[in-house]
């Protein structure tokens, strides 16, 4: 009342602005410094020891289906000659491994030589034969 004050601290007028500053994250204290949002997700996601995340889940039960449509299918429609090369644990994303499966593959087909050419023996016509009614011929 009456009396003036000047704040000097204040600057001048013709002064841009400071811009603001975010607040400082508060201190974690307690459970808060274990337990974050960034945290969760990544155990979540990407699961921790003893615990699959959610991408491990998804491809695993996708492996499972997989499994189950080609076996049905093996089971309805058969193959002539199945080679089943034994390749342990091969994932969707191994192709870094592509030489060593081909491998493996190729040592299958080499044993199980004899199958195919029995196999097709039997499924290649003669001059006067439809396709697949060929008969085997006895040594």
């Amino acid at each position: 009342f009456g009396h003036g004050t000047i704040i000097s601290a204040h600057g001048r007028v013709d002064a841009e602005p400071e811009p603001p500053t975010e607040p400082a994250a508060p201190e974690k204290r307690g459970f808060g410094k274990f337990f974050s949002a960034e945290k969760t997700v990544k155990r979540e996601f990407f699961g921790s020891a003893g615990r699959p995340g959610i991408s491990t889940v998804m491809v695993e039960a996708f492996n499972i289906m997989q499994d189950r449509i080609t076996r049905s299918r093996l089971a309805g429609d058969p193959p002539d000659v199945l080679i089943s090369p034994r390749v342990g644990k091969v994932g969707w994303f191994d192709f870094h491994r592509a030489e060593e499966i081909i491998n493996h593959g190729v040592r299958a087909a080499e044993r199980n030589i004899e199958s195919i050419q029995e196999a097709i023996n039997l499924l290649t016509p003669t001059a006067n034969q439809t396709p697949g009614t060929a008969q085997p011929t006895q040594p």
